[in-house]
């Protein structure tokens, strides 16, 4: 059942949409020797426009360990939405979640809000030739992580 809600979701965004892009990425590295690492990269980002709104949901995760030692584990998850109103000029709202202990905090929640002006504007929706300025504000809250003697992690 949740297959299919899931693929009826797919063709319904793919009805609405003027135009639908998908970059997916997933990557592995694998060493062995005198020291063995692994890592493992995933990201995901998905564009899509409907009217006059032009809709972007990003995702990523990376991790990675050094024999039994875990040296990086970060993730992030982001949305964005681009209203057009005029020939030249976007408003954007953009809402995003990441975390990282090893760079300090849990995790930290990110508001954009602002304009986006094109000094030249894309035809047809393609990145081509694109040149624009955009101004906005940032409100963010994180979760810290504070290690206390014995190296154990608090919140």
């Amino acid at each position: 059942m949740t297959r299919i809600i899931g693929i009826m979701l797919i063709l319904s965004l793919d009805a609405l949409c003027l135009d639908y892009l998908n970059e997916t990425e997933l990557g592995q590295t694998a060493r062995g020797g005198n020291s063995e690492t692994l890592s493992i990269n995933l990201q995901q980002k998905s564009t899509f426009i409907v009217g006059n709104e032009k809709n972007i949901l990003k995702g990523s995760y990376v991790y990675a360990k050094s024999g039994e030692v875990l040296i990086v584990r970060n993730w992030s998850a982001s949305t964005r939405i681009d209203h057009t109103t005029q020939k030249k000029l976007d408003l954007f709202l953009g809402v995003d979640v990441n975390g990282n202990k090893f760079t300090g905090f849990k995790e930290r929640f990110d508001i954009d809000l602002g304009a986006k002006h094109y000094f030249t504007k894309p035809i047809d929706n393609e990145d081509k030739n694109l040149f624009y300025i955009e101004l906005g504000l940032r409100y963010s809250k994180e979760n810290r992580v504070v290690h206390d003697s014995g190296f154990n992690d608090e919140i």
